[in-house]
């Protein structure tokens, strides 16, 4: 692996031009500097356009390629796979266009690479989420990761993915194209995690490396009032999400171990169990008793019994107490 490798930052946008700003102004900060950087404006309506020619304009003067590609709105997961489709680089990296990184990542990362050459072929670093709230936390904290050292390999992270928990970010991701042309890239069929299918694929398919160092920004507040930017603020997209990850999982015959299979299982008995809840707070009555039966078909368990027994005997009560049954999904 040459340490000059060309890398492709595809950066997917969509009505956030005071972000997307912030976002590119941090990639052309980075003391790596053999990149170009590829925004997809996936059909904004706001001046992305113009903010992002702005620092094309200016694009001689530090030396770096910016491309600029409009489509009609899709989606995010089009604008990623448009801009890998586009990039030119040997390796890809994604930045939201509301996260920023720090000067240092993709020096760090070509770094760990060169040192686990032959052994990985994507190297991830910690993130640091901020939102409205004054929320104080790591990526790699909040996914558990208890890394050792400053770098290393994570030979566990499928498992970790599996169960749903987040033990490393998008933003962070910088992968071998090749590698992640051959585990397929982002689905568009689902609306919500899909970067989170995406990199269980990929972890299945090579060991990831770490930089246990804060390298990236990530921005989790939720969407002003009225705003549709993020719908996934939203209980039932959510749960619509995962239900359609890990019923893509349980189809990926030969890849998953017994165990990583036992806990997909585990997590879509607790998606429908979410949903009978759900239901059961919309009054949709027969909805909710579906939902627990197609948990009770993955997986029984003295907590959904209890449920389905009050369901059938005591379902006002039972509709009472779902807010606080509730599985986070």
């Amino acid at each position: 692996m040459s340490k000059n490798s060309f890398i492709s930052v595809v950066i997917p946008t969509f009505n956030r031009a005071r972000q997307v700003r912030a976002a590119l102004t941090s990639v052309l900060a980075q003391t790596y500097r053999n990149f170009e950087a590829i925004v997809v404006d996936d059909g904004s309506t706001d001046d992305t356009e113009k903010v992002v020619g702005e620092l094309i304009s200016d694009q001689d003067e530090n030396g770096i390629a910016i491309r600029y590609i409009r489509q009609e709105n899709q989606g995010q997961s089009v604008a990623r796979n448009r801009g890998t489709e586009e990039a030119r680089g040997e390796w890809i990296a994604f930045l939201d266009s509301d996260d920023i990184w720090f000067p240092e990542k993709l020096e760090r990362q070509i770094e760990a690479l060169r040192q686990y050459e032959g052994k990985s072929w994507a190297c991830i670093t910690d993130a640091r989420f901020v939102d409205d709230l004054g929320t104080d936390t790591t990526c790699f904290r909040r996914g558990g990761r208890g890394y050792v050292g400053m770098v290393g390999l994570d030979q566990g992270a499928a498992q970790s993915l599996a169960k749903m928990r987040d033990p490393f970010c998008i933003c962070t991701l910088l992968v071998h194209a090749r590698v992640a042309k051959e585990v397929g890239w982002f689905d568009p069929n689902i609306k919500y995690a899909e970067d989170h299918d995406f990199l269980l694929r990929l972890s299945l398919a090579t060991p990831v490396c770490y930089v246990n160092s804060l390298l990236c920004s990530i921005d989790q507040s939720r969407s002003p009032e009225g705003s549709r930017c993020r719908p996934w603020d939203d209980i039932d997209v959510r749960l619509q999400g995962w239900q359609s990850i890990l019923e893509k999982w349980l189809k990926l015959d030969g890849q998953l171990t017994p165990d990583i299979r036992k806990t997909v299982v585990h997590n879509l008995q607790c998606v429908h169990s979410a949903w009978a809840n759900w239901h059961l707070e919309h009054g949709k009555y027969d909805a909710a008793v579906s939902s627990l039966r197609r948990a009770l078909g993955y997986e029984i368990s003295a907590k959904l019994l209890t449920k389905w027994m009050m369901m059938q005997f005591a379902p006002s009560m039972t509709r009472r107490i779902a807010p606080r049954m509730r599985v986070n999904p």
